[in-house]
């Protein structure tokens, strides 16, 4: 999968982990799961195409709304409670 992210820009889906042969059972699974992954990710694609031609503009976001969404990162464990405070103190302006 190739990504429009410059420091990771491949990730790799390991379907299959060990030595098979491409006459097996497994390899024509995980081959025709392949192709499905591919297929969904080429929808998403263009689902993100369309959905970014047909944005609006943006809204300003408050203060609030900007410490909820960092409190969000911070409870899903994206950011650490140190990063969480100084950007809260930082949009509080203290």
């Amino acid at each position: 999968i190739t990504l429009n992210d410059m420091a990771n820009p491949t990730v790799y889906i390991n379907l299959i982990t060990t030595e098979t042969k491409k006459s097996s059972f497994l390899y024509k699974t995980c081959e025709k799961q392949a192709q499905e992954i591919v297929s969904l990710f080429q929808v998403m694609c263009e689902q993100n195409k369309t959905a970014n031609t047909a944005l609006t503009p943006l809204q300003e976001t408050s203060s609030a709304d900007e410490i909820k969404k960092y409190k969000e990162l911070l409870d899903t464990g994206v950011i650490t409670q140190e990063e969480f405070d100084s950007k809260k103190k930082q949009l509080l302006g203290l």
